[in-house]
């Protein structure tokens, strides 16, 4: 379904091989959340999707490595505590490419709604940009969600 999608909306992105069940048990655990289902379907498609260019690689979504080390090193780091709210409350799975990142609130330990926000570095704020994964996706994809 999203290669289906992205394909039709924004052919330049390309995919990697999806992960498999262990690999995201593993990615669970380490972040002590489940993913929401939706997320979970995109990386088994594929675990990341890259706009490439002769300068740069754009990515539209990280890699179940890149989801990892990104939410273990902003959950971890003492800089970013002094003067920032608790990150143990958002899952990251993207980013601006300018400093903010795209993300799924976590309460009570449960991703309880469909919503994405985006954490702004410069002022902390917190905003939610999309319904669901699906319009983030589509709505980043296009230019049509701007942050």
């Amino acid at each position: 379904m999203w290669k289906k999608l992205l394909s039709e909306i924004a052919p330049t992105y390309t995919f990697s091989e999806p992960i498999n069940e262990d690999a995201m048990s593993h990615l669970e655990q380490q972040l002590n959340v489940k993913f929401p289902p939706e997320l979970k379907s995109l990386l088994f498609e594929t675990d990341g999707i890259v706009e490439k260019h002769d300068y740069a690689e754009w990515f539209l979504l990280w890699s179940s490595d890149v989801i990892l080390r990104e939410n273990l090193q902003i959950r971890s780091s003492e800089v970013l505590r002094e003067f920032c709210q608790p990150f143990d409350n958002l899952l990251f799975f993207a980013d601006t490419g300018c400093g903010d990142f795209f993300g799924y609130l976590i309460e009570d330990g449960v991703i309880s709604t469909p919503y994405i926000y985006m954490w702004n570095h410069e002022d902390d704020s917190r905003p939610k940009v999309a319904s669901s994964l699906e319009e983030f996706v589509v709505g980043w994809a296009t230019g049509k969600l701007f942050v």
